[in-house]
């Protein structure tokens, strides 16, 4: 066996955790060093791997070619590649397979391996994610990632690096840390860096793409403008707020307060149950003198009605239900030249989704000097945890007969912290 070369950081993939998650930008060496480290542990004693994506035809789209020539390269012996499989002298084997629903079977049938390793882990959906996680839970076992941050409410993106779990080895690696780095990779690098400047950071140095394809209605560079251009002076003297409820299911109750047109505060918690949720809003919107309150009367939102009326009149705010399904408010009014709020605006919901996207707009108006005043704009302070400004860029809308806003796409989160936004609003 020839010597093995590896990146310094691949070492620590030698070591035991629950989870092994490298990312970072192209040409970083991600996927030719956890071939070469799985083809060497499972050389070294009788292992089962699953090798997965999302989306898998067959073996060719998968990281079978990759592991045969790491093993022809380095020289590791024992190992015989057939049609779906790679197999090694001492019984160790690497399976592939895809994740999306139509081949959720044949991974409920993965629960004896050691290890996965997922390629391309950035477009996992969170129903494979927690089919996978929830299936791969023989003692010892591990799950290894791979991918290229895309946007910053994928699962994967939101699991791993917005927060820390236990027994987990993470690495963000560029292509200054691969020793395979080519001439040629260099020549496109700096190609893409003349030509592409503005998504250079996301294709060469693994941060997020926040020019995103998709019709948001909140894309992240208008966020970061509302939060740069922040000034406590901005604030008015009045705080409003919107309270997103959720009962004990997978959602999480939001709460979001705005003086003026400032976002101040914004937290997310897990409900126990909706009369608990309803007094803690309660105790913050007196504690912090909010003199208005609005939330969704959709669904279980009928609950926070009866509640407050237990809590009594003697409030300090005033109570605004909001019926986000409902018709737009004015809806006679003129939107555009031509169009009523009505005939602009599918629902309650889509028109305050656009009332904050145009406030942001503004923002960025106000950014490039073009005299509009602050009062118009959106602005958030930085106090707020960027684990939660995440989700406001995450519904998309179309408008292919009225204005729609799609909060939840598919293997998303619901975006509670966006809905108690645009209520505060």
């Amino acid at each position: 066996m020839s010597q093995i070369k590896l990146p310094a950081w691949a070492f620590e993939l030698f070591k035991p955790y629950r989870y092994k998650v490298v990312y970072g930008g192209r040409a970083s060496g991600k996927s030719w060093a956890y071939a070469i480290v799985l083809l060497a542990i499972a050389a070294q004693s009788r292992k089962r791997i699953g090798v997965a994506r999302e989306y898998q035809k067959s073996t060719k789209y998968s990281a079978y070619e990759l592991l045969c020539d790491r093993a022809a390269d380095t020289g590791i012996l024992g190992y015989r590649s057939t049609r779906d499989e790679i197999r090694h002298a001492n019984g160790s084997v690497f399976q592939f397979r895809g994740l999306s629903k139509v081949q959720e079977e044949a991974i409920k049938g993965w629960e004896n391996v050691d290890i996965v390793w997922v390629e391309e882990a950035d477009v996992m959906s969170q129903r494979s994610w927690e089919l996978l996680r929830n299936t791969i839970r023989k003692p010892g076992s591990e799950l290894w990632l791979t991918f290229n941050p895309k946007n910053r409410y994928d699962p994967v993106y939101e699991y791993f690096i917005l927060n820390t779990p236990e027994r987990m080895f993470r690495r963000k690696v560029l292509y200054t840390d691969n020793p395979f780095f080519s001439q040629e990779s260099e020549w496109g690098r700096l190609n893409d860096l003349k030509t592409d400047p503005a998504r250079y950071p996301h294709i060469w140095l693994g941060e997020p793409d926040d020019s995103s394809d998709k019709p948001l209605v909140l894309p992240y560079d208008k966020i970061i403008s509302a939060r740069n251009l922040w000034g406590s002076k901005l604030a008015g003297k009045y705080e409003h707020a919107g309270f997103d409820v959720a009962d004990t299911g997978d959602d999480y109750c939001a709460l979001a307060v705005r003086a003026g047109p400032v976002l101040k505060h914004l937290e997310l918690w897990k409900a126990s149950n909706i009369t608990e949720s309803v007094q803690r809003v309660h105790h913050a919107l007196e504690e912090r003198g909010v003199v208005r309150l609005y939330y969704d009367v959709g669904g279980i939102g009928r609950a926070v009605t009866e509640c407050l009326r237990h809590i009594g009149k003697n409030r300090g705010y005033s109570i605004h239900p909001v019926t986000f399904g409902g018709s737009p408010t004015r809806s006679d009014k003129k939107y555009t030249k031509r169009l009523t709020n009505s005939q602009y605006f599918s629902n309650r919901a889509a028109q305050l989704g656009w009332n904050v996207r145009n406030r942001a707009e503004n923002t960025q108006r106000i950014e490039a000097g073009e005299g509009v005043p602050a009062r118009k704009g959106l602005y958030i302070d930085p106090s707020i945890d960027e684990k939660m400004l995440y989700q406001l860029s995450q519904p998309t809308w179309n408008n292919d007969n009225k204005l729609k806003v799609t909060k939840k796409g598919p293997g998303q989160s619901s975006p509670d912290a966006y809905d108690a936004v645009i209520m505060s609003f």
